[in-house]
């Protein structure tokens, strides 16, 4: 499909523009993320929105990056990934 007309542009548009927010660790910006995934209205991306924004909520960052960034793992985010939290 020609990526200047129809579904396409949009689903790159629609994505694309939420990504920053949807990596991002702060609490406002997953929240800005859910409105851009709910306004697109794919059932499947805001899924994936909610689950984000989720644990931010939760932890205040997202626990499976703390090794690469040097960051401790406290007990809870421990807990989360071993149990098969999100894993990136």
């Amino acid at each position: 499909m020609d990526a200047t007309r129809g579904g396409f542009a949009y689903k790159i548009n629609g994505y694309g523009s939420s990504l920053p927010f949807n990596h991002s660790e702060n609490v406002a910006d997953q929240e800005r993320c859910l409105e851009l995934a709910r306004a697109y209205g794919d059932d499947e991306f805001t899924k994936y929105a909610e689950h984000h924004a989720e644990i931010i909520r939760r932890f205040g960052r997202f626990p499976h990056r703390n090794a690469l960034l040097g960051r401790a793992t406290n007990s809870d985010e421990q807990a989360f990934l071993d149990g098969g939290g999100f894993a990136g």
